[in-house]
């Protein structure tokens, strides 16, 4: 028995604008930078967006083979 305060959430009950605010795609990356010993193109470990690899590596370039899709919520997703 449930009781009366419980709120219970059915499958598709959510509002179309409700699952728009839950979560947004982001694509992240592997980045190619130029290492400043070597003067070579290095590929960094690190999946980013591309503002963090802008951010942090000027002059960064996405490895497309390495894109990810990822749901991210809206209020996450500004701080990328």
């Amino acid at each position: 028995m449930i009781a009366a305060d419980m709120a219970v959430i059915l499958p598709g009950s959510f509002s179309f604008e409700a699952r728009e605010e839950l979560s947004a795609p982001a694509f992240f990356y592997r980045w190619f930078i130029v290492d400043r010993r070597t003067g070579g193109r290095k590929l960094m470990p690190e999946f980013m967006t591309c503002a963090q690899a802008v951010g942090l590596y000027p002059g960064a370039q996405p490895d497309l083979r390495t894109c990810e899709s990822r749901a991210v919520s809206r209020t996450r997703l500004e701080r990328y």
